[in-house]
């Protein structure tokens, strides 16, 4: 083979570089612009896990139209953003079953999540459990019942003050120590006492009902099956033990 005199080289390391101009030109060649480089903006409300509208963006022709995918998939093409300016998520679905992992696995996109407009009646155990990015939960009136640990290691959970705190109309949990002899007047419109709320709270000597059918269960509270039974049969007032005993018992 002949060696290459100079402008052989150059002329072929001139034919080397228009190749990309040569395919971007042929519409078979056409290069997609990479999914990460397309600016997603999420559509409220959501009805459905699966089928979240979004508009896309190209960022080159700066064209949009409208999507349909996942929220994990949405989500992941939303910008990163801070706590101070959440995304807000308008979810109206009953069954909530994918909607932690979809929060969960983007971490970085803070969420404000809106489940007003839902009817549904629990949230099961650990359910939001270690989101992070979860800065705020609006919980539907219709929820009565709430498990362990459901908003454990959330960003709602962990910025509330120490005391009881609620999530929506269910007593969620007891946040802090409890001072000793510690007497809680619940709410007007508890509905609903959560799964462990109180059960550790060794020290606390009385707790007044406002209303006769707010829902609790036997580990709501310490000595639970005695203040369950106690409860169901009294009704709305106020009920106490005795330091270090397990009867409770209607006072008032």
């Amino acid at each position: 083979m002949k060696n290459l005199n100079q402008s052989t080289f150059i002329w072929l390391i001139g034919i080397l570089s228009l190749t990309p101009l040569f395919f971007t030109a042929c519409p078979q060649y056409t290069t997609h612009v990479p999914q990460y480089g397309e600016e997603w903006t999420l559509i409220n409300p959501i009805d459905s896990l699966t089928s979240v509208k979004a508009t896309r963006t190209d960022p080159y022709s700066g064209q949009t139209e409208t999507i349909t995918r996942t929220l994990a998939e949405v989500l992941s093409h939303l910008p990163v953003n801070s706590s101070a300016t959440p995304y807000t998520l308008i979810v109206n679905v009953n069954n909530i079953e994918g909607l932690r992992d979809a929060i969960y696995n983007n971490e970085g996109k803070y969420i404000y999540l809106n489940l007003s407009g839902s009817t549904f009646t629990s949230i099961g155990s650990w359910t939001f459990s270690y989101c992070a990015n979860l800065t705020s939960v609006i919980i539907p009136d219709s929820v009565d019942s709430i498990g362990e640990g459901a908003f454990f290691e959330t960003a709602w959970f962990n910025n509330q003050p120490d005391g009881v705190v609620y999530a929506g109309k269910v007593a969620y949990v007891y946040k802090g120590t409890m001072p000793v002899n510690t007497s809680i007047t619940l709410r007007d419109g508890t509905k609903g006492i959560a799964d462990n709320a109180f059960y550790d709270c060794t020290s606390l000597a009385s707790v007044t009902f406002q209303r006769a059918d707010t829902a609790i269960i036997s580990n709501s509270f310490p000595s639970g099956n005695s203040l369950q039974t106690a409860y169901t049969a009294g009704g709305a007032g106020t009920y106490t033990r005795e330091s270090g005993e397990e009867e409770w018992a209607k006072s008032n």
